[in-house]
This record gives C-alpha cells, structure tokens and sequence, in this order.
C-alpha cells in the first residue's frame, strides 16, 4: 500500500475539488442552454438536448480536466 504525503492528499483534494466544480458549472450552462432554447424553440426533439450535453461533456473530459490534471501537477513540484 502507498502512502501519501500530506501535501499529495491536499493536491489530490484539490484536483477533486476543480474537477468538481469545473464539472458542476458545465452542466449547469447546459441545463440553462437547455431550457432557454426549450423557450424559445417549443418543439424541441429531446434528442437535440440530449447530445448537446453529451457533447459538452465530451468537451469537458477533452479539454478542462487535462488542464486541472496539468495545475495539479505544477502545483506538486
């Protein structure tokens, strides 16, 4: 078993904390895309929301969780 640090756990706590967050705010916009475009495009097939969040989250994984992976390893040296 590895035992860690105090300073690898609050990295570790951290790295959870923004990939939370950053994870949070994400489908918050997305939920309020939706429901914008809901009022203003009442016939909306759920499918079109459906993949605009499953994209957005796609986007999410490919981009902001390296750069939250990438602070958290500048942070560690």
């Amino acid at each position: 078993m590895k035992v860690m640090t105090e300073e690898q756990a609050d990295l570790d706590a951290l790295r959870g904390r923004l990939r939370l967050l950053s994870l949070l705010g994400t489908v918050f916009s997305d939920l309020v895309f939706v429901v914008v475009w809901w009022v203003f495009v009442p016939n909306l097939p759920i499918w079109v929301p459906v993949l605009f969040v499953a994209l957005s989250l796609v986007v999410w994984r490919a981009l902001v969780q390296p750069q939250i992976e990438d602070f958290a390893r500048s942070k560690k040296k």
